[in-house]
């Protein structure tokens, strides 16, 4: 019999899905609970009473039915938390994620060398170390999540460190997991966000460096030992521009990400101002030539596989508005590019959880392991 078809991987999967319907949608009564997970009340019957007996689960009050019936709301646990950490900004971020997605607290604090990640974590940690359940890490570059290992993150100079085995040294007791930034992102997005009504779905990140995280038809892409959505190493100029850390030259993070673009413009003024400056005047050159770069790898990307979408998000210096002024002026770049039967009908829009989305996605991840954990 295959695995997934033995009654116990049927069992859990059900499990998750309830969890999972919770964490999407919010309190829920066992009915209605049945009717959207399409399980039989008495399967919803028996895995209510073990989530409930693991502490999971809690019964939160009742709501008025059309036939006077007052059926029970549950809700996953308020007090099981998530310790989240976004590490692609230029700051280190972490914070306190509920299982609804939302962030209670955060904290930031510049990660310069390994250990002021205890800087960053502990002043959360020890504020809620009775309610965390789980330390879960956004982290940019090349990794293994399934072991821990950071095979390549230049921008916080890590090379083959194991960051899970790193921090299990400190926190023995609780469960830690790392993902791919891009991916975090995607993951936020595809249960927070818009992306929830596509089927193909690009995420686009600006940060120090270009990535980009892929949905298909249910499924986030994983790529060859560990490798997807390095838009940012496409090779836009061939034998121009600066030596890209991955040895080559003419890599569109050298041109377009938003360090290099900022060390080229007026570092006083907000970048929404410069977006809407540029709208308005398309006279900067900086961000003439950065534009028409990242809409050609976009363009080349969505050939490959072409999404419905294209979710737009940034960091700390991109708030909403400036991540919608973005938004609309790839658009316009992309579409110079793509096949006359794609032009136009490709969705752009900025992510509406702003740069929240790596920690939400990093919060949630570390939900569904440790859900995963428990009903093994």
């Amino acid at each position: 019999m295959k695995e997934g078809r033995k009654p116990e991987y049927i069992g859990t999967y059900n499990k998750n899905l309830i969890l999972e319907i919770l964490i999407k949608t919010g309190p829920k009564s066992r009915a209605e609970l049945a009717r959207i997970s399409k399980l039989t009340k008495t399967a919803i019957s028996e895995i209510v009473d073990e989530l409930m007996e693991k502490n999971i689960l809690l019964e939160v009050g009742k709501v008025e039915t059309l036939r006077g019936r007052r059926p029970t709301k549950l809700t996953i646990n308020p007090n099981l938390k998530v310790l989240a950490i976004d590490l692609s900004g230029l700051e280190g971020r972490a914070g306190i994620v509920n299982a609804y997605g939302r962030i209670e607290e955060d904290v930031y604090f510049p990660i310069k060398k390994e250990e002021d990640l205890f800087s960053l974590i502990d002043p959360l940690y020890e504020k809620y170390r009775d309610k965390v359940i789980a330390i879960s890490l956004s982290v940019p570059g090349i990794i293994d999540k399934n072991t821990g290992n950071v095979i390549l993150s230049v921008g916080l100079n890590w090379k083959n460190f194991n960051l899970k085995e790193f921090l299990k040294e400190k926190y023995k007791s609780i469960p830690i997991s790392i993902e791919k930034d891009t991916n975090a992102g995607l993951f936020s997005e595809l249960w927070f966000g818009e992306g929830k009504k596509f089927n193909t779905l690009f995420y686009l990140l600006l940060e120090k460096g270009i990535g980009l995280g892929i949905y298909h038809k249910g499924e986030m892409i994983e790529g060859f030992n560990s490798i997807e959505g390095e838009i940012g190493h496409t090779i836009i100029s061939k034998g121009e521009g600066e030596r890209c850390w991955c040895g080559n030259i003419g890599c569109l993070e050298t041109w377009a990400s938003i360090p290099k673009v900022r060390e080229k413009l007026d570092k006083k003024d907000s970048m929404e101002n410069i977006l809407r400056d540029f709208m308005g005047k398309k006279d900067n050159e900086v961000l003439k030539v950065a534009f028409e770069y990242l809409g050609i790898s976009l363009a080349n990307a969505i050939h490959l596989l072409a999404p419905e979408a294209v979710c737009i998000s940034g960091n700390r210096e991109m708030n909403k508005e400036a991540l919608s002024l973005l938004s609309d002026i790839l658009k316009e770049e992309v579409n110079k590019y793509l096949f006359e039967y794609l032009r136009n009908k490709i969705y752009f829009y900025s992510s509406p959880l702003g740069n929240d989305g790596l920690l939400i996605g990093a919060g949630i991840s570390g939900f569904i392991n440790y859900f995963k954990g428990c009903l093994k």
